[in-house]
């Protein structure tokens, strides 16, 4: 019963919540990711000296000039054994454009030593305000993406990164996976952030 009318209170409480943003014009939005792919990373199965790139901008959704735009892309990369392998966060001022290379800035140091034989695995970026991938992501603005990609017989795609929406678990998830990883003090599993803004 006691539970009962806890969560009575509570489903009150957002309501009340949500009819107040409504009645000051404020929106509410799902928090959301982009989310792309990564194939023939590192030289293992089928070695390439190529495996793709991950472009990001941030298109001044927040407005402003930096810093009062800029934006935190958290990165967190996985193998294809579906393992949190690196992460990071890297600054994207309004307007900026940031490439990270598959290879060298995004598997070239995992968590566990080492990637799938495969070389392939998914990027999932928040666009965040705080700049740590390891605490409870702030979500703030939106941030865009395009991964190309080399493929088995040399060519060469691009594609745009996928919006997806994110659980409150799965966005807890990927931080608290992130803070173990940095945790270790090594420095493994933590990728870079390439080149520009």
């Amino acid at each position: 019963m006691l539970q009962k009318s806890l969560r009575i209170v509570v489903m009150a409480a957002a309501v009340a919540v949500l009819v107040g943003m409504a009645g000051t014009g404020m929106a509410w939005a799902q928090p959301s990711l982009i989310v792309d792919y990564y194939a023939n990373a590192g030289n293992r199965v089928f070695p390439t000296p190529y495996a793709g790139t991950l472009r990001l901008d941030n298109p001044g959704s927040t407005g402003g000039t930096s810093p009062t735009g800029d934006l935190w892309a958290l990165i967190y990369v996985f193998d294809a054994d579906q393992q949190l392998v690196e992460c990071c966060g890297c600054l994207l001022t309004p307007d900026g454009l940031r490439t990270l290379d598959v290879n060298s800035d995004l598997t070239s140091n995992p968590n566990n030593g080492l990637f799938s034989l495969s070389g392939t695995g998914v990027i999932k970026v928040a666009s965040s305000s705080n700049r740590n991938p390891g605490v409870p992501i702030v979500f703030k603005g939106t941030i865009l993406g395009w991964g190309t990609h080399s493929n088995h017989n040399g060519s060469i795609t691009e594609t745009t990164s996928q919006k997806v929406t994110v659980s409150p678990g799965e966005a807890n998830r990927l931080a608290a996976v992130c803070s173990i990883i940095e945790s270790n003090s090594s420095g493994a599993g933590v990728c870079s952030c390439g080149s520009g803004d």
